[in-house]
């Protein structure tokens, strides 16, 4: 599928009903996602890939019509896998409710995802970057472009014996969805790595 086709079948899929501040749940936009699979299909077609933080299961979905052998979504919130699966419909794409701290799996492939970037929690995304790390031999992981994030990320991944690539640069729309939000609107810079 190319990058446009992809982008078009996931700006279809339906968002959180309810996000949760605490989890920082912010649907993927369906550009960065397409971009994303597009920039790792190497790693995903004919792979075992996890998305971890799967939420509405935009990465899990991307891979799975991307050619991705057998596609894995960890999510901790149960609203959240319930349209995922009703996003997914037929795919073959397993859903499972966890924590990503407690979850435990084979080693895959590759690990896709867009972890919390610590705006309620400081230091959010380490559960995750640490879970990929031991579950994937390859990541592919947004980060924060700003406020130390690339610092963070090549110091993170060099701890763990992995040479980091940033790959690209988006600018992800974090809409009005939440109940502190005061405008309709805002984007912020992401990065893409991968390690």
């Amino acid at each position: 599928m190319k990058q446009k086709q992809l982008e078009i079948a996931l700006s279809k899929l339906k968002s959180f009903s309810t996000p949760k501040p605490e989890l920082e749940q912010y649907q993927t936009p369906a550009p960065i996602a397409a971009a994303i699979i597009t920039l790792a299909i190497n790693d995903i077609a004919g792979k075992c890939v996890y998305d971890l933080g799967s939420g509405t299961g935009v990465l899990a979905i991307a891979a799975a019509l991307s050619g991705a052998k057998k596609v894995v979504g960890v999510e901790a919130d149960p609203e959240a896998i319930k349209i995922a699966k009703e996003n997914a419909g037929d795919l073959p794409i397993e859903f499972i409710q966890s924590r990503v701290e407690d979850f435990s799996g084979e080693p895959f492939n590759t690990v896709l995802m867009n972890p919390p970037f610590g705006a309620q929690k400081e230091h959010a995304d380490r559960p995750f970057l640490e879970k990929a790390c031991s579950l994937g031999q390859t990541v592919y992981t947004l980060s924060n472009a700003t406020g130390g994030g690339r610092t963070f990320i090549n110091s993170f991944f060099k701890s763990k014996n992995r040479q980091a690539k940033r790959l690209g640069t988006f600018s992800f729309e974090l809409k009005a969805t939440m109940p502190h939000h005061r405008k309709k609107a805002t984007n912020q810079s992401v990065d893409i790595w991968k390690a």
